[in-house]
């Protein structure tokens, strides 16, 4: 039931037939579904089997049969049947024994025995054995003796006319009898009368002085003519009652033709008189150059009245050509006018001839030809190839070309330019340095990349490595030629604070520094001592201060200056400050500090004076020379307004 309706249920579902049948659903059908097993197979539907046609359609006997499997039928397509070994399947689809003497034969004078099954029809399935009086193994019977021949089951005579007939058209064989041999020896071939063997007895013909009639197959008499012919250029003619040989005939020569005409060995027969030469079937003139042709490349000419050899005629070799060993051969003109030294000779064909005109003469390569036809050696350098200071050198032959070597002292500025100008000076000093103590000058050239192409001289550590310009140099002798090898000294009105490289004006050095705080003085005393000091470092305040003012008002335009200025203020608050945060201001802070190479940071000092104590609040990174840098210990700020620091 489905949404409240009852549906037709599907019998092949519920209850399928047997998986080899075809199952159909019956609607309405109280037995609910019919089964038919599928095409092949056998039963009521619910259980199929498998048709076997060997069952239902057997095979005969000898045979082995195979069932097909579905769909194929019980009938006789729906198996396969196979002979057994030794059996073959006839015409009637029936096995039967084979017969190896049928289908393997022994020889035709044997006698054959067929093997029963399983053997087959080859040489294995039988067995051949020869009878007397024959010979063999069965496979080839034959007589055992010269003469006889397997004839009707048994040894008969051989017949020599059978195996080697006659071969003469008109003859008679005749077997010889036994034991003469199958063979031309086992015979005799006699001509047929009227005919007679010839001289060389292969063929038969009519006897002399007759001749054959093809269409009687017989001989009559024949005309001495044809009995005994003339010469081929003579005209025969029979006498009337003559013999019928050449006594019955008399010869003649045709015109032109001299001899007795006839036709017999020892007859002269026919031939030209001296001077001639047989042309074409007639005497002609000797021509020599046709009997005895001039070599090839010549002119014949024939000389009459001589004989037809070499003495008949003259040969005359063609222009280009001359006669050698009766060979008419090219002339080498190479050979008889040779070219002349530093030269490749070419002979010239034919026609030309052996003279100067019969070759061509070039120059071998690194040679020219000269106004005398001769080959000089080609100076290339003659063309001035090579640049500026450079020497050329031209390749002897068979080289060709030139090479370009700069003169002494000289190098190419362009090295790929190997025929450029030589206008770069050799730096000698380059490739053979001076010490390291000693100071190089190249000389100018022409003198050359060497020892001897610069001089050496103590070097000067001061021009290599200056001091401060508020100090004097002063170069050490046999020193390095850096900072080591010179000693700095401030200048007068200048001095360094424990062996710095800066040298500070005296003015800042005019008080005492010590390491302990100042003793206690009056209130009288401390307040003229700080008057003093207050006017001297006001007026020094205001000389620097307005170079200080210069400086930030240059600066303070970009940012990187402000924070430049913001960690020269922390360095000055801050005696711990990283000395890594300046070199991240790079030139800069190395450029308003002159001291900020120094290796190390100073100790906070305090500087007594008469007016005062002032300490240094930070590293030495701060310069005396700018504004700010120095407070008040007690607190109160000296400094000018750039230092923000206080204590």
């Amino acid at each position: 039931m489905e949404n409240g309706k009852c549906v037709d249920l599907d019998a092949c579902n519920l209850t399928p037939c047997d998986q080899n049948a075809k199952c159909t659903d019956l609607k309405g059908a109280t037995d609910g579904r019919e089964c038919l097993c599928n095409v092949g197979y056998s039963g009521d539907g619910e259980t199929c089997e498998d048709i076997d046609a060997c069952k239902a359609v057997p095979c005969g006997a000898f045979s082995t049969c195979v069932d097909k499997p579905p769909p194929n039928r019980d009938n006789e397509d729906g198996r396969t049947c196979t002979c057994s070994p030794g059996y073959t399947l006839n015409d009637d689809d029936r096995c039967i024994e084979i017969n190896a003497c049928k289908v393997t034969p022994c020889s035709e004078h044997a006698i054959c025995i067929d093997f029963p099954p399983p053997y087959n029809g080859t040489a294995a399935g039988r067995q051949c054995s020869c009878p007397d009086p024959f010979v063999g193994d069965g496979e080839t019977c034959a007589c055992g003796e010269v003469g006889l021949e397997p004839k009707e089951g048994s040894c008969q005579d051989a017949d020599a006319c059978a195996a080697a007939p006659c071969t003469q058209s008109k003859a008679q064989c005749t077997d010889s009898p036994f034991p003469a041999p199958a063979d031309e020896s086992g015979r005799v071939c006699k001509c047929i009368k009227p005919f007679v063997m010839n001289a060389a007895g292969d063929d038969c013909e009519c006897p002399a002085g007759q001749v054959g009639d093809e269409t009687t197959n017989d001989c009559s008499d024949a005309p001495a003519c044809a009995v005994a012919p003339c010469h081929e250029y003579a005209d025969c003619t029979d006498i009337v009652g003559g013999s019928h040989d050449k006594d019955g005939r008399t010869c003649e020569c045709r015109p032109g033709f001299v001899g007795d005409g006839g036709g017999g060995a020892t007859d002269t027969g026919c031939g030209c008189t001296e001077g001639e030469v047989l042309k074409f079937n007639m005497c002609h003139e000797i021509d020599a150059c046709f009997t005895e042709p001039c070599p090839e490349n010549s002119k014949c000419t024939d000389i009459l009245q001589k004989t037809a050899d070499k003495d008949g005629r003259t040969c005359t070799c063609d222009r280009g050509f001359e006669l050698v060993d009766e060979y008419c051969r090219d002339i080498d003109a190479c050979t008889s006018n040779g070219c002349g030294r530093n030269a490749m000779c070419t002979d010239s064909p034919p026609p030309a001839t052996g003279d100067e005109d019969g070759r061509i003469c070039e120059c071998n390569q690194g040679y020219t030809l000269n106004d005398n036809g001769e080959c000089d050696d080609l100076n290339e350098c003659d063309a001035n190839p090579c640049g500026d200071n450079s020497k050329c050198t031209d390749l002897a032959p068979p080289l060709f070309g030139f090479t370009c070597e700069c003169d002494q002292g000289w190098a190419l500025a362009d090295n790929a330019d190997f025929n450029g100008d030589c206008d770069q000076d050799v730096q000698a000093c380059a490739n053979n340095p001076c010490t390291a103590s000693e100071k190089c000058t190249d000389k100018p050239a022409p003198a050359p990349d060497t020892s001897s192409g610069r001089t050496c001289a103590e070097a000067d550590a001061c021009e290599i490595a200056p001091c401060q310009e508020n100090a004097d140099c002063e170069d050490k002798v046999g020193g390095s030629n850096d900072a080591n090898g010179r000693t700095c000294e401030c200048k007068k009105g200048f001095q360094n604070v424990d062996g710095s490289i800066t040298c500070w004006p005296d003015a800042f050095f005019t008080t005492k520094m010590t390491t302990t705080p100042a003793p206690q003085e009056s209130a009288m005393e401390k307040t003229e001592t700080t008057s003093t000091f207050m006017i001297i470092v006001l007026v020094i305040l205001v000389v620097y201060g307005l170079g200080a003012t210069f400086f930030m008002m240059r600066n303070k335009g970009t940012a990187a200056a402000y924070g430049n200025r913001q960690e020269q203020n922390a360095a000055f608050t801050n005696p711990a400050y990283e000395t890594a945060a300046n070199s991240s201001s790079g030139g800069m802070a190395q450029a308003s500090n002159p001291a900020y190479n120094e290796p190390a940071r100073q100790p906070q000092q305090t500087y007594d004076n008469a007016g005062g104590n002032y300490q240094d609040v930070g590293p030495s990174y701060a310069d005396p020379t700018q504004a700010g840098g120095y407070m008040d210990v007690a607190g109160g700020q000296l400094d000018s307004e750039d230092s923000e620091a206080e204590i």
